[in-house]
This record gives C-alpha cells, structure tokens and sequence, in this order.
C-alpha cells in the first residue's frame, strides 16, 4: 500500500520545512537580548539578587521568537498531511483531501506548540539560574558576569556545561582573558548553532511524521482505510546513518487509526529526537 517509495518524500517535506525554522531559535535568543546592557547588572550584583539579574532577560520576547515555530510546524504539518492524501487517492483509487482544520490536527499544533515553547523557554532559563549561582559563587564582576550571560543564553544545561568546562580547560591552559573570552565566545555560538539546528530538525521531522499520521487516521475515519485489512508499520530509512536502535525495530506494527508502537508508545514511528524512521502502510493478509 504505502511502503518504500514513500518515505523519501516524506523526509524531503521534513528537509524542506527545516531550513525555515533554522534561524528561529537564533532570533528568538537574540530579541531576549536586545535590550540588555552591562550596567543594568550594578545594582542587582551589589544587593546579590539573582532573580532580578535574571529578569533582565526579556523572556518574553525570547517566548514570542520561539513562537515562531507554530506557523511553520503547520506548514510542515499540512505538505504532509496532502502528500499522504495524494498517496491514498491513487492506491485506493478513491479521492479524499487532508483536512487541517480536523480537531485533531488542531489540538495537535495548539498543544504541541505550548509544550514546545516553554520546554524550550523552561531548558533555557534553568542553565542561566545556575550560571548565575556560580557567577555569585564565585564573585564574578559586572563584566565578567555580563559575559558570562550573553555566552550563555538559549543554551540547554547540557551545553551549558560543556561551555563551562571549555573556559575551565583554557584557563588551566594560561591563556590571557581576552583570548579565552573569544574561544569561549566563538564555542558559544557553535553551541547555540547545535542547539537550534538540533530543534529545527526534530521538529520538522515530528511534524511531517504527525501530518502522516493525522491525514491516515482521517483516511480510516473516511473509510478509505480498513484497520480490519491495513496496519502501520515502521519503516527505518536505510542508509549509513542508521542507529542500532533504530534497526532493530524494523517493521513494527501499529493498529489502525490510533494504534502505538509497542516498544516506544507512540502512534507516529520516530523513536527518539531527529529520528528518520517514516510510517508505511501495508495489508494484515
């Protein structure tokens, strides 16, 4: 029914949507900052405030940037939800459309755009916390501190490490503050880069995924789709990118329309973030 052929194209409508939401998480980060200046650290340092050096972060404007992602996770959503409609058209040799504005669908984007926006916003604001704990701890300057803040912000407490460990490594290395303030500087950026880019693409991927999904639980709905006659199963794309696990669940099978996946609970076949695993469709007979 649906099978290899397709995940190709399925995958080509994730790349597409991507390359949009690759500078969102950079803009989002930068209008957080905007009105962020040094000297506005003074009072709040002196007094050992942490929460009101933390405010002087427009979270607000950083949460409206992430935002951004809504409209586009609906592109992306759509151009996969009318692929796979094309798709059923000609194998079932029936016409049938997808339907956006399903309840289904829209719960899907006004949820998963919520959740996304403040596990984003929420990462983001737990790894500037705990710079600023050791800033305090350790009596960072205005400067220093200022520094430490803008390197820092949009990074995940992960990433948030690493940079800390890298500016540990060079300060036992003797090199000059300015020196070590460029390399951490230029590591924060490759940092941010991964960090958005790591986003950008698993959620384009989860759109797509989710648009298959959406536009096959219609198509049961409509009755184009027997579950008594047709099941999901997970398609792992085959190439040298391929992750043990991944292999591993190669041909698994969900129930039609709102089956899940045994091994991963999901009724969309990516098993882990920017998996590339697609949904094919075949007869139970």
């Amino acid at each position: 029914m649906l099978d290899k052929n397709y995940w190709q194209d399925l995958l080509a409508i994730a790349a597409k949507n991507k390359a949009k939401m690759g500078p969102v998480f950079k803009r989002a980060v930068a209008s957080s900052m905007e009105d962020f200046r040094f000297i506005q650290l003074e009072t709040p340092m002196a007094s050992g405030d942490l929460h009101a050096v933390e405010a002087l972060i427009d979270w607000t404007k950083f949460e409206a940037g992430i935002g951004a992602y809504k409209p586009l996770l609906i592109e992306n959503l759509n151009a996969a939800g009318t692929a796979t409609a094309e798709w059923y058209s000609l194998g079932m040799k029936t016409q049938t459309s997808f339907d956006l504005i399903n309840p289904y669908a829209v719960n899907w984007i006004n949820n998963h755009s919520t959740t996304l926006v403040a596990n984003i916003s929420g990462n983001s604001r737990q790894a500037i916390r705990e710079i600023l704990r050791d800033g305090f701890e350790n009596g960072l300057t205005t400067r220093e501190m200022g520094n430490r803040i803008a390197q820092h912000i949009g990074l995940d407490k992960t990433r948030s490490k690493a940079l800390l460990k890298f500016r540990e490594s060079l300060e036992e290395g003797g090199l000059s503050t300015k020196e070590i303030e460029a390399k951490v500087s230029a590591y924060s950026d490759r940092l941010l880069r991964d960090r958005g880019l790591g986003i950008a693409n698993n959620e384009s991927l989860t759109a797509s995924s989710q648009g298959f999904y959406l536009e096959t639980r219609q198509a049961v709905e409509r009755g184009i789709l027997s579950p008594a006659k047709y099941e999901g199963y997970r398609i792992v794309t085959p190439d040298d990118r391929i992750c043990p696990r991944c292999q591993e669940l190669e041909g698994e099978a969900r129930r039609l329309p709102d089956g899940r996946y045994p091994t991963t609970g999901s009724e969309i076949a990516m098993v882990h973030n920017s998996c590339r695993c697609c949904e094919g469709i075949r007869s139970t007979d």
